[in-house]
């Protein structure tokens, strides 16, 4: 690695309270990383409200009591957030038939030039989650700040699971996650 980059890479980890050494990050480290902006587990989940794009509801409420849901901040143009479409398409595949929720959140397209590119994008990616467009302001409520950011929300509309990032053990933490809500 040369200095520069070494350098501009120690100021960036430093600002986000890591330091950086000469080495690679192992996986608890990178866990560390991507749970930062993560809202605290057992906090209650904010409400989350928007248009449900697929069925052109405006106003749509989500309602968290009594259900096991998933939430998925993402945007178009983020490659990890197109990376893990097919992950969070197979968890929805497994557990939508019994009973949890899956929401694709996205506010960075809610606009209608980026609207325009929807249809092909789902098509294209093959998304079959159920799109919430949302404001600024539900996204902060979230504290979510990197995408894409994943939250699994319990029956009792708390928060049992924050990440951000597209990690490969993401998705199979967040369906052991679900897996011990419906054991419970």
């Amino acid at each position: 690695m040369n200095k520069s980059l070494f350098f501009t890479l120690t100021v960036i980890l430093t600002s986000l309270g890591i330091s950086a050494q000469k080495k690679v990050l192992n996986l608890d480290s990178l866990k560390k990383m991507a749970k930062l902006n993560a809202m605290n587990k057992g906090s209650i989940a904010p409400p989350l409200k928007g248009k449900l794009y697929q069925d052109n509801i405006n106003n749509y409420s989500v309602n968290f009591e009594g259900k096991i849901s998933v939430l998925d901040f993402w945007f178009m143009n983020c490659l990890p957030c197109q990376k893990s479409i097919p992950y969070m398409d197979s968890l929805k595949d497994k557990y939508e038939k019994e009973g949890v929720q899956f929401f694709a959140v996205n506010y960075d397209d809610n606009n209608d030039k980026a609207l325009q590119k929807f249809p092909e994008f789902i098509k294209e990616q093959y998304l079959n989650s159920n799109i919430i467009l949302i404001n600024i302001d539900i996204e902060a409520n979230f504290h979510v700040t990197s995408f894409p950011t994943f939250f699994v929300i319990d029956q009792e509309g708390k928060v049992c699971y924050c990440i951000t990032g597209f990690y490969p053990y993401v998705f199979k933490e967040i369906a052991s996650t679900i897996d011990k809500l419906m054991n419970k």
